[in-house]
């Protein structure tokens, strides 16, 4: 599913793929970057019952042998 970097839109369709398609995982993507529209980190947290500490930090640490600004990505 492609939405845009809107909060409230973001946040309905993680809780539509979850408790109306019955997706038991939601991985979210994308976004503006580190900018200030960029609103994906917080509309996906606001709707998480459970985060994975450190997921995305060993996501980065992965990109970043293949692209030097992967630093960059919340």
């Amino acid at each position: 599913m492609v939405v845009p970097d809107e909060k409230d839109t973001i946040s309905s369709s993680i809780i539509e793929l979850a408790d109306e398609r019955g997706c038991s995982v939601v991985v979210t993507t994308g976004g503006t970057g580190p900018s200030p529209r960029d609103v994906t980190p917080e509309a996906t947290e606001e709707v998480c019952e459970k985060i994975l500490p450190g997921f995305g930090e060993k996501m980065r640490a992965v990109s970043l042998t293949y692209v030097p600004t992967a630093i960059l990505s919340r």
